[in-house]
């Protein structure tokens, strides 16, 4: 007696077919604030001055202020090491839409000189580092070396006035 295999899955429809199927691309659901924390570790690491420049509510001393940028400001800003470029970066989802008060600042801060991206979904990290690495291939490398022994010895005198507040406070009143 013949062995029978089965072609296909174990269902009908699965022996008939001849192709499989074409799988369906996944679907880019990162959230705006996960792309906003990659790019901004991007950036950093990659020693740029840079910062998310979101609107909110904070709590100081003298009460409750509202932090407010202009309409359409983007959300992260940074600088180019060594020229010292503006950088504006507007972060969206992969489904995410533009309103026009970011367009128009988005443009408004292209004709001052800015660099701008629009960084929408995974894409839009991928092409955010893209740029990071063009623009530090454009950096001449002894002066990228001065800013980066500049940026150390600024952060070490920063940490040693810290050291010394710190100590001063802990002295009592009359020591010091």
């Amino acid at each position: 007696m013949p062995k029978r295999t089965l072609n296909g899955g174990l269902f009908p429809e699965d022996r008939r077919r001849k192709y499989p199927l074409p799988s369906e691309p996944a679907r880019d659901t990162t959230p705006e604030s996960a792309l906003r924390s990659r790019i901004l570790n991007l950036l950093l690491q990659s020693n740029f001055q840079a910062a998310v420049t979101d609107s909110g509510t904070v709590h100081t001393v003298k009460g409750q202020r509202q932090l407010v940028y202009p309409s359409g400001w983007p959300d992260i800003t940074a600088s180019v090491p060594v020229s010292a470029r503006a950088w504006g970066i507007e972060v969206k989802t992969a489904v995410g839409k533009f309103r026009e008060a970011q367009e128009e600042k988005l443009a408004e801060l292209e004709a001052a000189g800015w660099l701008v991206t629009r960084a929408v979904g995974e894409q839009g990290v991928v092409d955010v580092n893209a740029e990071i690495k063009r623009q530090l291939a454009a950096i001449d490398p002894r002066a990228f070396e001065k800013y980066l022994l500049a940026l150390r010895r600024l952060s070490s005198e920063a940490g040693a006035r810290a050291a010394e507040r710190e100590f001063l406070n802990s002295l009592p009143r009359n020591n010091r």
